[in-house]
């Protein structure tokens, strides 16, 4: 049964994929380590920079390069860590926060034809397994981080 499911939560996707548009968000001029950084960022709050090259495997210096480019584009900022002046926090602006949580939460919105087409029984059915499936992977992210779990419960 696990199994099945995986394959059907596969199948959907992939089937949606080719029946909606592509998200508006795919017109965004962004690296894939620029959008790996953001994420990072909207699920820790702040973090200081060497923290982010870290989790990106990447340099200081590259990480530095890449968070000058999200600043001129509005989508990160820096401020001084007030534990410790010399160290530099980078956080999301309000900007970079909602294009991450677009990107979250691409086609969601679309799949709403599909629900309205289904039957009251299909509808309830799904909505409780989709329930029981939310609330074990938030009490996961809360016992990994309890600040992600709050981000993601938000959504």
């Amino acid at each position: 049964m696990i199994t099945e499911l995986t394959d059907l939560m596969c199948r959907v996707a992939s089937a949606h994929a080719t029946v909606s548009p592509p998200e508006a968000w795919m017109d965004a001029d962004l690296s894939m380590p620029q959008v790996k950084a953001m994420l990072v960022l909207y699920h820790r709050t702040s973090i200081r920079i060497g923290n982010i090259a870290e989790e990106l495997g990447m340099s200081k210096n590259a990480a530095t390069a890449l968070l000058d480019r999200m600043e001129t584009l509005g989508l990160a900022e820096r401020s001084h860590d007030p534990s410790d002046r010399r160290a530099v926090l980078v956080t999301l602006t309000p900007r970079g926060a909602e294009f991450v949580n677009d990107i979250l939460t691409a086609g969601s919105q679309s799949v709403t034809r599909f629900f309205e087409q289904m039957t009251a029984d299909d509808l309830g059915a799904l909505h409780r397994g989709m329930t029981a499936l939310a609330a074990l992977i938030e009490r996961e992210a809360s016992a990994r981080d309890p600040q992600t779990a709050a981000v993601g419960s938000q959504a």
